[in-house]
């Protein structure tokens, strides 16, 4: 007796509106974005969101900054702070928001998710879903707040909720958020205002306002006000320090949850308690990631959750970590007693004490090139910031607690959007153990710039699991230094790109999702390929499906003037869910020098990043017109070839770089006109000395390939060739290559 609706992925194309025209109702997944355009076509169907959202989120992890969108971090967690998308999903919970309550000729929507749920892990590697606005734990995320606020009334029930939780590094650049139902907001940092904000909750794009901060131990506090500027609701969120005790308190779902498990047979005797922790002046550790052992009186325990999408430890366990400062426990009670009845018994595992943080730091033993005088430092930038005079900094990393049992540290040079940076580099410097006051764990680094530009280091450990986690970041910069260009025979992720046109989504492991489109694009800019350069690139992709996919390589934007199509190619593999697979393709010719590189594509598929082979020139073809230098006197440079060589002129190729290895046979292709040409070959080595080998090349109608035998030369220390041609000499060259 239901009615049939339509929900469908395909909305955009005529077949689904075909269907949909028949049932009148219809329902879209992720494509709110035709709302406006159906409503006009078609007046007379009923429309409504069937599936939205696919925002993903991890609850209380927070990776900065807000502005950059990267799915997943290598913690293999979303950004709660709303700035992880997926290629399909909306770009923000504020976009479905907007998308319900701007057309309202909508019905409604359901929004994917209300709960993280097992399966369909996305990112992929990990057990399951981060959609949800609540994990699998029943904890909200912030999210569940920013929808709350467009849901209910301030009038009748106000409220304010503020995040992240307030504990980063000193100086650290926060992106703090305020989401609620009242009209105006002020965010309160240390007793000082940063200012107040307003939403109009049934007009404005922004409904959960940001404030950029420096972290300083301390407080924020969001306030609300109303339309009067009275207050209505206030919120705090405290510095705090490690665990010192473990507590419970009873869940707030206890009730209702009870109440469906016995609906589904399980009896109301289920008792759920939420365990947090407390440092040694009260504060709760919103943090806190330590083991607890529990034990149940007058019941028995039937699992832990924290809701950690990383953790596979079975929800059947007594001894589980807390994620975030959160562990739920469901427990039963026993015969003769009720939920009410139930407590636990909470002990911190000694054995296994993960680091909770980070905290890194500018030494005060600074190491300078030139010790830099007041003058010579930029106005108002400090040891964060590096220039001519001061290029190297002595980084300090403490582990919080200083018991942890794990110690190993993880450093990295990012960018915005976590990956590796080519601006700095950084090197570890050995641990340190003090005791003074108190035991403390110390980590040095020395961390050295290399470009003009912003960067982040990072800090993190694996606490004992495979995986990276407590990341910690503190933001560098860098002027006066030059350009670091990307080096294209290390692997550049797709994330990286600098310049784009049409609909570029986020992919997998800090990929890209191409845009789509016949003018569409997405490029790389400042990329140096050296003097020689290569013509073979191998590009990790995924496809969502096993058809033929066209992808178009250029050097220089698509469209202007002196750009070059070097690739009309294909790829065609079957395809497996979020794995990317690699294919190497060979270009036209090789790209040298700083250039920039761009892809288009037909459709939208997943680059992972890409590389390009680095090719061994001293064994490579080598063309005659891509000389170090060229002089004598009479040559012609043209297109693919130095022709009309006469007397005297010599033409030479730096870096050939033999590196040990050595030649025995030499090619050349070119074309004698004269009767015979004799041409010197000549290689020099580091130590400034020479070796001479003669070469008669003899009359050739055309351009043809000769081969020499070079082996009674030692080419192994070779770092330049030259070829010397004499008196009498009239020659078109092409190119030349060394064999083994």
């Amino acid at each position: 007796n239901g009615v049939a609706s339509f929900a469908s992925n395909y909305m955009a194309w005529e077949g689904a509106q075909k269907c949909a025209d028949i049932l009148k109702l219809a329902g879209y997944n992720y494509g709110e974005k035709l709302y406006d355009a159906h409503h006009e076509k078609y007046p007379d169907w009923m429309i409504y969101g069937s599936e939205t959202s696919s925002t993903v989120q991890s609850r209380g992890i927070y990776h900065f900054p807000m502005n950059v969108s990267v799915m997943a971090d290598d913690d293999e967690q979303c950004s709660a702070l709303g700035n992880c998308t997926t290629s399909w999903g909306a770009e923000n919970v504020e976009y479905v928001i907007k998308a319900e309550r701007d057309h309202d000729f909508s019905a409604g929507q359901f929004l994917w998710s209300g709960f993280d749920y097992i399966g369909e892990p996305t990112p992929y590697h990990t057990k399951n879903s981060y959609f949800g606005q609540i994990d699998t734990a029943g904890f909200p995320k912030d999210t569940y707040y920013i929808f709350k606020a467009e849901w209910t009334d301030f009038k009748k029930a106000p409220f304010v909720h503020v995040f992240p939780y307030w504990d980063f590094n000193e100086g650290q650049i926060i992106d703090v958020r305020i989401a609620s139902n009242a009209p105006c907001m002020e965010l309160i940092v240390n007793g000082i205002s940063h200012g107040k904000k307003y939403v109009d909750h049934e007009k404005d794009a922004v409904l959960c306002p940001v404030w950029q901060v420096p972290y300083h131990k301390g407080c924020i506090e969001a306030v609300a006000y109303d339309e009067d500027g009275n207050e209505v609701a206030r919120q705090r969120r405290s510095s705090f320090g490690d665990v010192a005790e473990v507590k419970y308190r009873r869940f707030n779902g206890t009730q209702n949850a009870a109440a469906d498990a016995d609906a589904t047979g399980c009896g109301p005797e289920l008792a759920f308690f939420e365990i947090y922790a407390l440092d040694k002046d009260g504060n709760e550790v919103e943090n806190a990631n330590s083991r607890v052992n529990v034990r149940v009186k007058n019941g028995t325990l039937l699992g832990l959750d924290n809701g950690d999408s990383t953790d596979f430890d079975q929800y059947k366990c007594d001894s589980r970590r807390m994620f975030v400062g959160r562990l739920l426990a469901v427990a039963k009670a026993s015969e003769g007693f009720g939920p009410e009845d139930v407590e636990l018994e909470l002990e911190i595992d000694k054995q296994d004490i993960p680091v909770r943080k980070i905290e890194i730091c500018c030494a005060n033993t600074e190491e300078h090139d030139i010790a830099p005088s007041q003058a010579a430092a930029p106005d108002g930038l400090n040891a964060a910031h590096f220039y001519p005079e001061h290029t190297k900094e002595t980084i300090e990393a403490r582990i919080h607690p200083s018991n942890a049992t794990y110690r190993d540290i993880v450093w990295a040079v990012v960018n915005d959007f976590a990956v590796k940076s080519n601006l700095a580099v950084i090197e570890p410097d050995g641990v340190s153990s003090m005791t003074e006051n108190e035991h403390e764990t110390v980590v040095r680094a020395k961390l050295e710039a290399k470009g003009d530009g912003d960067f982040r280091l990072r800090c993190m450990t694996h606490n004992g699991t495979e995986k990276l986690q407590c990341i910690s970041s503190l933001e560098f910069s860098a002027s006066g230094l030059g350009t670091a260009y990307l080096d294209p025979y290390d692997f550049i992720a797709g994330s990286l790109y600098t310049d784009y046109k049409g609909d570029v989504g986020n992919g997998n492991e800090k990929g890209v999702a191409t845009p789509r489109g016949d003018d569409s694009y997405v490029g790389y800019e400042n990329i140096d390929f050296g003097e020689f350069g290569s013509d073979e690139i191998t590009i990790p992709i995924f496809t969502l499906d096993s058809n033929e996919y066209e992808i178009g390589i250029w050097e220089g934007r698509p469209g202007d003037e002196g750009s070059e199509l070097l690739l009309d190619g294909r790829y065609c593999k079957p395809s497996i869910w979020n794995v990317y697979q690699p294919e190497t393709y060979r270009l036209n010719r090789r790209v040298r020098g700083v250039t920039s590189i761009y892809f288009t594509a037909k459709a939208k598929f997943h680059i992972k990043g890409f590389s390009f082979t680095k090719p061994d020139k001293a064994f490579s073809k080598v063309y005659a017109t891509e000389n170090s230098r060229i002089y004598g006197d009479t040559f012609t440079v043209e297109k693919d070839a130095v022709t009309g060589i006469g007397n005297n002129v010599t033409i030479e190729f730096d870096n050939m770089l033999f590196d040990g290895r050595r030649a025995s046979k030499l090619t050349i292709c070119g074309r004698s006109a004269a009767e015979n040409n004799s041409i010197h070959l000549k290689l020099e080595y580091p130590d400034g000395e020479s070796r001479v080998l003669l070469l008669e090349f003899v009359h050739t109608e055309g351009f043809e390939e000769k081969t020499f035998d070079v082996s009674s030369v030692d080419t192994s220390g070779c770092v330049k060739a030259g070829f010397v041609f004499l008196p009498g000499s009239n020659f078109d060259m092409k190119y030349f290559v060394f064999g083994e």
